[in-house]
């Protein structure tokens, strides 16, 4: 409830442009995909340099106060409900998903619509084929650029509609430049996708964890709570791998341990790396 009331809505201090160069982060999105490399088969090193690619979403800065609000609501009280399942037979496709969700349909199921993207050929889920256009939007950000702010973001979501960071973005430099429909669409797309992450697990344990789809999810639904991450560990329990999160409220200062689901993004991962395994 919290988020929805409050947080989209301060979402643009958490993007602020760094001020100096002790407010960047660690590149923890970086090790996530080299420990999911390493974990499954090691030294593949031409993986392993695709997937540890600078990325400049890492270095933003979160609002403080943001946790206070949101961690009472979501990681104190949501129920969990185990992994997503794959898309079903006659299930809407994900292009008539996005259709619905770009004309503004209120009744999107945005866990189908990201369900469907893990399904279709698209499907990226460690970010590689899109990191450089990526980067470039968070750069055009932090120069204030907003017309190149929604332009790389438009190029994102043509191959990745349920990317949460082009609509936050695009939704805040729509904003600034006045365009209030653009920037309720955009705010109503990214608001479906958060959402439907935190609709799936309170992320305080194995068993409850987060599911993403991608691993660009996980950085996203950690700024939209207000927590930055100090430490990463890729975990194996019951058949599952799960992403385990060190981190820390900018708003309380209280350490939080916070747990995702991978089993998506590894197991593309895993057909990569053992191809002859497809």
């Amino acid at each position: 409830a919290h988020l929805r009331r409050g947080a989209m809505s301060d979402l643009s201090l958490q993007f602020a442009p760094r001020q100096t160069s002790t407010d960047r982060q660690p590149g923890h999105r970086n090790s996530v995909m080299g420990e999911h490399a390493n974990c499954r088969h090691g030294r593949q090193a031409s993986l392993r340099g695709r997937l540890q690619r600078k990325d400049a979403n890492m270095r933003v800065r979160s609002k403080a106060g943001l946790a206070a609000a949101v961690l009472t609501a979501v990681l104190l009280s949501a129920p969990g409900s185990g992994a997503q399942a794959p898309q079903q037979p006659g299930a809407p496709t994900y292009d008539e998903l996005v259709a619905r969700a770009k004309t503004g349909d209120a009744n999107v199921d945005y866990l189908a619509l990201r369900n469907a993207y893990a399904e279709s050929p698209h499907y990226d889920p460690y970010g590689s084929k899109l990191g450089e256009l990526q980067s470039e939007m968070f750069e055009a950000y932090r120069r204030e650029d907003c017309s190149a702010v929604i332009a790389k973001a438009e190029s994102i979501v043509v191959v990745n509609f349920v990317h949460l960071d082009a609509h936050l973005l695009a939704g805040l430099c729509d904003g600034k430049l006045g365009n209030e429909a653009a920037m309720r669409s955009e705010r109503q797309i990214a608001r479906g996708l958060i959402d439907s992450i935190l609709q799936s697990g309170d992320g305080k344990s194995e068993g409850t964890a987060f599911v993403v789809i991608e691993v660009a999810e996980e950085y996203s639904l950690l700024r939209a709570l207000g927590l930055r991450p100090s430490n990463q560990a890729l975990i194996h329990a019951q058949g599952h791998s799960y992403d385990r999160f060190d981190t820390q409220s900018n708003g309380t200062g209280q350490e939080v341990v916070v747990f995702f689901n991978v089993d998506r993004p590894l197991a593309v991962l895993e057909r990569e790396l053992r191809p002859e395994k497809k």
